[in-house]
């Protein structure tokens, strides 16, 4: 069953699922990180085609309207594993759309470039998901209309010529283009940026942490609160953390679980006539490779740093099971 309840507060959001029977139910698949030849660590690669083969499989099953995938669908944006995933995510019975995340083109970090791989650039990764709200030839970012009445925007604050962090930024002409689409739909919008557009947890205390939102998410959320009575919810992916969600100044932002780091979840909503609902299953790929995800969590740099007590409460935070179907 689907947990969690935001009460509808929004007038125009309000209005129009008044109208929705039954209720909209839809996917999101984020940070798959697919990886033909990957290897298993914190991020589980030898298993990233099987974690988004099952999920694709349970959204089937679901029988949802629609599928949201923010960002982070490949290991570093190669070729060979944009095929694979493409193959797997137009098995989805139900229409999915998609906006690109920072390891979704070539990096610019040479590094990180592997013999046997070829790379895409950003205007590449467009025209392979023109049919998924972008159009040919368009713009990172998007808007469509779908055919339930709401309307979906897609931002990309990534920076393909940064060369570390995972940072990003959306620039002027992308606010600008907000504003407009904001400004002059009529119909409940949900909005699908790969960055988060706040700080979870105590990600704004280091650098590091601060690469996980936009730079200039305050002015992103101001933004967005001047047209709070059209927003549904604002869901991010990019920071590998079970589900959270937060309600600041009458927006809902949601940032949900990656299919491939520990805790390896997917997300399922519906929207109701006064309420959105959630939950947050595992990726059916076993439990032994649960396990092996959480091992490689614990062994990370972040986590293996910390005293017992410390290790405990972040990975609380990691696992978040209170908001797991959720908790308002």
């Amino acid at each position: 069953s689907l947990g969690g309840v935001v009460p509808w507060s929004n007038r125009i959001v309000s209005a129009a699922l008044s109208n929705f029977t039954p209720a909209i139910r839809f996917g999101v698949v984020a940070d798959s990180h697919v990886d033909i030849l990957g290897h298993n660590g914190w991020r589980m690669g030898a298993i990233s085609e099987l974690g988004l083969e099952m999920t694709v499989s349970a959204m089937n099953d679901a029988g949802l309207d629609f599928v949201l995938v923010p960002g982070d669908l490949l290991l570093d944006g190669e070729w060979e594993n944009l095929e694979v995933a493409k193959k797997l995510l137009d098995g989805l019975s139900a229409p999915y759309y998609i906006i690109s995340g920072n390891h979704d083109y070539r990096p610019a970090d040479s590094s990180r470039l592997r013999s046997g791989f070829s790379y895409l650039t950003t205007p590449e990764f467009i025209e392979v998901f023109k049919a998924h709200g972008y159009s040919a030839g368009g713009p990172r970012y998007w808007s469509c209309r779908l055919a339930s009445g709401l309307r979906l925007i897609g931002l990309d604050g990534c920076l393909p010529q940064a060369t570390r962090g995972w940072g990003g930024l959306l620039d002027e002409n992308q606010l600008m283009w907000l504003t407009e689409q904001l400004d002059t739909s009529n119909e409940p919008i949900i909005v699908m940026v790969h960055h988060c557009l706040l700080h979870w947890g105590k990600d704004g205390s280091s650098q590091a942490g601060r690469w996980n939102s936009l730079e200039n998410s305050p002015r992103v959320r101001s933004l967005l609160s001047h047209y709070q009575e059209k927003i549904v919810m604002v869901i991010s992916g990019h920071r590998h953390i079970g589900l959270h969600h937060r309600v600041i100044e009458g927006v809902t932002y949601f940032v949900v679980p990656s299919i491939n780091s520990y805790p390896m979840r997917y997300t399922l909503f519906n929207l109701e006539q006064d309420r959105i609902r959630w939950t947050t299953p595992a990726v059916q790929v076993g439990e032994e490779f649960h396990n092996e995800a959480l091992k490689g969590l614990l062994r990370t740099p972040w986590f293996s740093a910390l005293d017992s007590s410390s290790r405990k409460l972040l990975l609380q935070f990691y696992e978040n099971n209170s908001d797991r179907e959720g908790c308002v």
